[in-house]
């Protein structure tokens, strides 16, 4: 009873995690936002 437990809610974490972007202003996903991390898109600057 309780791996499956575990596994509900792994899943239920999973799926909040891919659905966040969705309401979101940043486009931030769940893990984005606790690694405090942004997608930037479009011609990056070389690095030196």
């Amino acid at each position: 009873m309780i791996p499956g437990l575990f596994g509900f809610i792994g899943s239920l974490i999973s799926l909040a995690d891919v659905l966040f972007p969705l309401r979101d202003a940043k486009r931030q996903a769940l893990h984005d936002k606790m690694a405090d991390t942004v997608v930037v898109r479009g011609q990056q600057p070389k690095r030196s």
